[in-house]
């Protein structure tokens, strides 16, 4: 009976999000169809994409988006930059806001926590023929900022569910010492490396880097790099 139940809270939810988006955007709407019907089941196995390209296609993913509903109140910096205000509607008729960005979303300004958000992203990537996500990883330490943890930790285990890939772009601007940065690193290599769906080039973790920007010496990267398990 807990299984149905939930079963059917599921569907509902779907058919809630389907219906938004059939009304605003009828081609969104029939690409994403199958592949909402598949995740209402929190069991499915990941729907297999005939690709026509064999090459592996991965996107890079920024997970630092924040609405008033998951930031205290206010919009996240992404989406205000220096010089603009999501709170003023720019098309009353769609409700558009005003935001730091040249293209505006289909389902508007969101958080990169929400997981109806997160279902709809991978599968749009997913069937678009994307592979995986290189998520950009700011850190758990140092002078950073711990929305994006939480937001990347929301993203990881949705990844699997969908049966898309996943890795790391390490920041280091934002870790305020060495020390921030390699255990920002350590953290890497404890929570992500295992994963079943973690990127791996002949038969080792892969790891990016946005930069570097800070540490830039042979000698603080020797150091960082050193938390990872060998």
């Amino acid at each position: 009976m807990a299984a149905n139940s939930a079963s059917g809270r599921a569907q509902r939810n779907a058919r809630c999000r389907a219906t938004y988006i059939s009304n605003s955007h009828p081609m969104t709407f029939r690409l994403l169809l199958a592949g909402l019907l598949l995740a209402v089941t929190a069991h499915a196995q990941p729907a297999q994409v005939v690709k026509t390209n064999p090459q592996p296609v991965y996107m890079h993913y920024m997970p630092w988006f924040e609405t008033p509903a998951t930031n205290n109140g206010a919009w996240g910096l992404h989406w205000r930059m220096s010089n603009q205000n999501p709170n003023i509607i720019v098309d009353p008729a769609t409700g558009k806001r005003q935001i730091a960005a040249y293209y505006y979303p289909l389902i508007g300004p969101y958080a990169s926590s929400d997981p109806d958000v997160l279902e709809y992203h991978l599968l749009l990537l997913k069937y678009a023929g994307v592979d995986g996500l290189l998520i950009d990883f700011y850190g758990n330490g140092g002078n950073d900022l711990p929305l994006l943890l939480r937001n990347t930790n929301a993203l990881v285990p949705r990844t699997a569910d969908v049966g898309l890939k996943f890795g790391v772009v390490f920041e280091d601007q934002f870790a305020a010492t060495l020390a921030d940065a390699t255990a920002n690193m350590q953290y890497v290599g404890a929570n992500y490396f295992s994963k079943p769906n973690y990127l791996q080039v002949n038969g080792k973790p892969l790891l990016l880097t946005f930069g570097p920007q800070k540490y830039q010496t042979p000698a603080d990267w020797t150091q960082i790099l050193g938390a990872l398990p060998t």
